[in-house]
């Protein structure tokens, strides 16, 4: 059976002469049809160049890309010297792309099925019928597993959920079947029940004969899909060989060093045995019937969270769970008195927190500090380190004293030469370890932790799941971490809150939901984790 790619000794190199940086080196790799090729490593192994170099694209985005191969076949052809009008009709029509940012892959002012459409109009030898083409797209949206294909067709991106815009831009790259798709990081940040529907699909579409390149850092998701497995690192191909050689008994340190970071197992006993808390001692934080709604476009409203009650004792971390959509995020503001509950009230250490007045509140704010989900949309991109954790502790009323950004940056693990860097400068484990440096110039109580590892490498995601739970028993933190990832909440919660629809569904000790969950909705989520 021939090879749908064949790619030896490939060569990406950014930039010229003396300044010239080389991405990839020396990159060899196969895929035959009906066959998913995984290509993994952690941030800056060159994954994402790999997957546009197949495309014709390593030079988008206004950098000069040199790229050579001794050998480049794709569909047949020879794809070491096409012209970039050749390299256009081959896209879509032979090998199709679907990004990570389905939002920002789609155009938010145009219908789903004008975006599926353009594929098929954009070649003109597979241009058809009007009447064609709209069936051609409503199979592409039927055959990507969204159901209702005629009323998805006329939504706009906007109108859809994460997964539904996940699978509209898998038609959109399906639609003119191709023999070759490239996946990059296809499913980083969907909630783990939507992940498991993608992959299944994925895995339908490899076994109709379709040839896949999928690149992420997920390990869990490549074992499902890949046949295949090339570990990537600093642009050289480390390992390569069966999905279940590379993942169960990898030959190579730095691919021992990935498997084993990937979450398993409960959360490890502290060193120091833990204090536990005292039974009389108020909540560190404390919800009861919590209820906050928003109004629907055309009347109506929402109950984003509706009748949640919670408790988060001190020095222990309480992990919230569920699917996007079901008020995680929305229970996170209100437990950082950012919004106020329609009804219920949250009470820190006992006393009124979302009933006072902010003026009342405003000098309280330094005990409760959030780390966000995207630490570079939090800061300002003009301050370096340093300034931003100044501010962070001027922001509570105090003049920082001499060392204390270099205190700070020790906390969590980060040298004192990061202070003089801006945060864009640095890889996302280094900025996700500055967000929590700031929380902690505060000296805080509890930290509300909003999806703090979903778009890290699965290393770094381990480094900072260690640094969290670490900070727990040395600071005496009390945390909440919101997270759609079950297997993250078991490395370093104590006990998880589950969510749907706004609504507590199930709650307890992590070990006793983990061994024996009661609600249906807790077994799929435990399910589509595993």
């Amino acid at each position: 059976m021939t090879d749908v790619l064949t790619v030896e000794d490939l060569h990406v190199t950014f930039g010229r002469g003396a300044g010239a940086a080389s991405v990839l080196r020396g990159v060899s790799l196969r895929v035959a049809p009906g066959e998913c090729v995984a290509v993994v490593g952690e941030s800056g192994a060159g994954k994402s160049v790999l997957s546009r170099a197949l495309l014709g694209l390593a030079g988008e985005g206004g950098s000069t890309a040199t790229v050579t191969a001794a050998r480049f076949d794709l569909a047949g052809q020879d794809a070491r010297d096409l012209s970039q009008r050749r390299w256009r009709r081959l896209r879509g029509a032979r090998v199709g792309l679907v990004m990570q940012d389905a939002l920002g892959s789609l155009d938010p002012l145009r219908t789903v099925g004008a975006e599926v459409r353009e594929a098929l109009e954009a070649h003109p030898g597979r241009r058809r019928s009007r009447a064609d083409r709209h069936e051609a797209v409503l199979t592409a949206l039927a055959d990507a597993g969204l159901d209702q294909p005629a009323v998805r067709a006329a939504q706009r991106s906007g109108d859809l959920s994460g997964g539904m815009r996940q699978r509209a831009l898998i038609a959109s790259a399906i639609v003119g079947s191709p023999d070759l798709l490239v996946l990059d990081e296809p499913t980083t940040a969907l909630d783990a029940t939507v992940a498991a529907g993608v992959l299944a699909l994925l895995a339908r579409l490899r076994d109709e004969g379709t040839a896949m390149i999928l690149v992420s850092h997920d390990l869990r998701a490549v074992s499902r899909v890949a046949d295949r497995v090339v570990v990537l690192r600093d642009g050289v191909v480390v390992e390569q060989g069966t999905t279940a050689q590379v993942l169960s008994a990898p030959a190579e340190a730095y691919a021992q060093r990935l498997v084993a970071a990937v979450p398993r197992g409960p959360k490890p006993p502290p060193a120091t045995g833990g204090a536990p808390s005292s039974p009389d001692r108020p909540a560190a934080l404390e919800g009861t019937g919590l209820r906050r709604t928003y109004p629907l476009p055309g009347g109506g409203a929402l109950a984003a969270v509706d009748d949640v009650s919670l408790r988060l004792e001190h020095g222990r971390a309480l992990g919230v769970v569920g699917e996007s959509g079901s008020g995680k995020s929305t229970l996170a503001r209100l437990l950082l008195a950012a919004e106020r509950p329609d009804t219920g009230e949250v009470r820190r250490d006992g006393e009124p927190w979302s009933s006072l007045d902010e003026r009342a509140r405003r000098p309280l704010r330094r005990h409760v500090r959030l780390v966000p989900q995207d630490p570079l949309a939090s800061t300002d991109p003009r301050l370096d380190v340093g300034a931003v954790l100044r501010d962070a502790i001027t922001g509570v009323g105090r003049r920082p004293e001499r060392g204390e950004v270099d205190s700070l940056l020790a906390q969590v693990l980060l040298g004192p030469e990061i202070a003089a860097r801006r945060p864009r400068t640095l890889s996302g484990g280094q900025r996700q370890r500055v967000a929590i440096a700031r929380a902690l110039a505060a000296d805080p109580d509890v930290l509300v932790c909003d999806e703090p590892v979903s778009a890290l490498d699965v290393t770094v995601q381990a480094e900072i799941l260690d640094l969290l739970r670490d900070l727990q028993v040395r600071r005496g933190l009390s945390l909440v971490l919101i997270s759609h990832d079950l297997a993250v909440v078991r490395q370093v919660c104590d006990d998880v809150v589950v969510m749907k629809d706004g609504r507590v569904v199930e709650h307890g000790e992590v070990e006793r939901v983990w061994a024996d969950p009661a609600h249906p909705f807790t077994r799929a989520l435990l399910a589509a984790g595993r």
